[in-house]
């Protein structure tokens, strides 16, 4: 009789899942797994246990080898290390499957528990489930590979953990000591190759803030009757540009927004006037002239805007900030929530497209959100056009497997429909992850934009239109219409033109915004800094979340902004001062995660990925150290000389 599988499953909900794709559906009287004929699932929580140096740090910098190094067991975890390992030394298991979370850290979590076993297997296998569903469970099953294709994997998922263990201890001890001596503060204080960065970018804009100085200036608007309806013009340099698409039409989509912005910010420069005097002096030119048609004149442009990109892990953070007013953590919680409730695919993923060989997976949702009564028409529409709207060659939507960052699509919903009462999150993030997917498949929406320009007296002023012509996505995704983009009326031969109010307003250039949560995590993956698994609890974590003392937190929420605290500040002001602005830098983590990229890929070795956060971390030492060489040891002031008095 061939031996059982063993699958460990990286949390007690996962592990249900399982279970539940292979008609299991109650625990074993044995313990905490569950079991029929051909597997056993067994469950960790997360990380069983964590790296540690097998001796105490002496000297800085410390860069010890990997034997040097141990992965200690979570006390608090440690009866489901038992449970595991006696699992694993069952005399009927011929195979053990790493199940955890597709990923690099579910990788580190399950390859772990099975070599702290210590038991040799003749086979050792990986779970790639793309979501919890028991179609994709099944399938996954089927299809699992031997461990050994995701060496280089786990080799990254060792070297992160390591590097970041060796660069946290010498940058923070480092730090530590520096503050020491030059305060005589015993705080611990905390540096990262994540977090403190990320704190950096948060500092740095409240900085650019305090320290904005308002530069006044002056607009001059002009009211043209045309017709009896208004045109509302305003006067511009000659260096501004056709009018853009507004912001809001983009959806969110941050490229296109950035686009956008650009050339609002341009046009909004070649509207400012320097000083009221000649702002007044244009008004003066102008508000008596007569316009004649040939004065004017009118380019009409259409725009085709596709629809908005599916939803990565950061994407859907800022948006459910956005529009739900949700903190990343919540983002993620809620979002892990409808993961382990099958409804949802892999939450942790860096990428908007996916793989090809899903389309099958996108078809089986699009069905299935058709029987749904919020969906039903609109997911319809789609089946109704799959062979045009669900092409593989839509490759805003689709690319090939090996082009996806992380082996994972797009966050989309899956073929399970909901059966369960969601909570009032679950359902407003579900319907943010279903109308992004359906609007995905859309056809382009069509937008004219109109441009007036009148010349008069030798001064140039512009009005703008823009009218949505055919909805396309937007009849799935809702998109408030601009102020700043009114109806014009069209100006012919034949229209009674006459200039009804020439106004000067005087306004100021306002500093730049506080991040939200959404547009800080947004930051934080185009620099760089962090991974979709990550980001939120980094940010969490510089919030002083789940730390007693509030001197350990470096950020605060100030309404829907956040914001640095006074430590925040000290820490930040203090590396920069003193030489430190290299443990600020976010080029160098951006590096390490892109070496752990080549690592997977194959491109690196694991030395080299080390080696390179190894050195970075002497670096840091050695700059503290020849910062702290030059300061003076604090030495406390008690008073007064009893003899002396001096």
């Amino acid at each position: 009789m061939a031996g059982k599988v063993l699958m460990i499953a990286e949390k007690e909900s996962l592990a249900k899942q399982i279970a539940g794709a292979f008609g299991i559906s109650r625990l074993s009287d044995k313990g905490k797994f569950y079991e029929n004929d051909e597997v056993i699932i067994g469950m960790a929580s997360g990380h069983l246990y964590q790296l540690k140096p097998k001796s105490k740090i002496l000297t800085l910098p410390y860069l010890p080898e990997a034997f040097e190094l141990q992965y200690e067991p979570i006390a608090e975890k440690q009866f489901l290390i038992s449970t595991l390992n006696k699992l694993l030394r069952r005399g009927d298991i011929a195979e053990v499957c790493n199940a955890c979370d597709p990923g690099r850290e579910g990788e580190l979590i399950g390859s772990a528990i099975i070599e702290n076993a210590d038991i040799p297997f003749s086979r050792e296998t990986r779970l790639w489930a793309s979501s919890q569903s028991p179609s994709a469970i099944k399938t996954a099953f089927q299809k699992r590979k031997d461990a050994s294709e995701y060496r280089n994997l786990r080799a990254a998922a060792k070297v992160r953990s390591r590097g970041d263990l060796v660069y946290g201890l010498n940058a923070s001890r480092a730090v530590t000591q520096l503050f020491r001596r030059k305060t005589g503060s015993q705080e611990n204080y905390s540096a990262g190759r994540v977090q403190t960065p990320t704190l950096a970018l948060v500092v740095s804009r409240e900085l650019d803030i305090k320290n904005f100085v308002a530069t006044p200036f002056w607009n001059v608007n002009l009211n043209l009757s045309v017709d009896e309806k208004i045109n509302q013009f305003t006067w511009r340099n000659q260096k501004s540009v056709l009018a853009p698409i507004q912001p809001e039409l983009t959806d969110n989509d941050p490229e296109a927004e950035d686009q956008a912005e650009a050339k609002i910010e341009q046009n909004a420069l070649a509207s400012r006037i320097e000083s009221l005097e000649i702002a007044e002096a244009i008004k003066a030119k102008v508000e008596h002239a007569f316009v004649s048609y040939t004065d004017i004149s009118q380019t009409e442009k259409a725009h085709l805007i596709p629809a908005p990109k599916l939803f990565d892990a950061t994407t859907l953070q800022a948006e459910a900030d956005r529009v739900l007013g949700f903190e990343l953590s919540k983002t993620m919680s809620v979002l892990q929530s409808l993961y382990d409730l099958t409804y949802v695919s892999y939450p942790r993923t860096e990428n908007t497209q996916i793989a090809t060989s899903d389309r099958e997976a996108v078809l089986s949702a699009f069905k299935m959100l058709a029987g749904h009564r919020t969906y039903c028409d609109m997911a319809s529409d789609v089946l109704k056009h799959e062979e045009e709207w669900v092409s593989l060659t839509k490759t805003r939507i689709f690319v090939q497997e090996d082009k996806l960052i992380d082996g994972h699509s797009a966050i989309i919903p899956t073929d399970v429909p909901v059966t369960t009462t969601l909570t009032p999150d679950q359902d407003a993030l579900y319907s943010l992850i279903v109308k992004r997917f359906i609007a995905g498949f859309y056809p382009p929406a069509e937008v004219q934009i109109t441009e007036q320009v009148l010349t008069i007296n030798g001064e140039k002023f512009v009005a703008n239109g823009q009218i949505l012509k055919v909805k396309g996505w937007k009849e799935v995704l809702e998109v408030p219409t601009s102020s700043k983009s009114p109806l014009l009326a069209d100006i012919t031969p034949d229209s009674f033109l006459k200039i009804k109010e020439v106004a000067v307003h005087k306004s100021s250039t306002k500093p730049p915004q506080r991040y939200t949560e959404g547009k800080l995590s947004e930051m934080m993956k185009r620099l760089g800094l962090g991974t979709a698994a990550t980001r939120a609890p980094i940010v969490n974590g510089l919030k002083g979340a789940g730390v007693k003392t509030t001197k350990a937190a470096y950020l605060q929420k100030d309404g829907k902004y956040i914001a640095p605290t006074e430590a925040g500040y000290s820490l930040i002001n203090f590396l920069q001062s003193n030489g430190l602005s290299l443990v600020c830098e976010h080029d160098f983590t951006s590096q390490f995660e892109e070496n752990l990229s080549g690592l997977t890929n194959g491109k690196l070795t694991e030395t080299e990925a080390k080696d390179f956060i190894y050195q970075q971390a002497v670096r840091v030492v050695n700059t503290l150290n020849s910062v702290t060489q030059e300061v003076p040891e604090y030495k406390e002031v008690l008073g007064p000389c009893p003899n002396c008095n001096s």
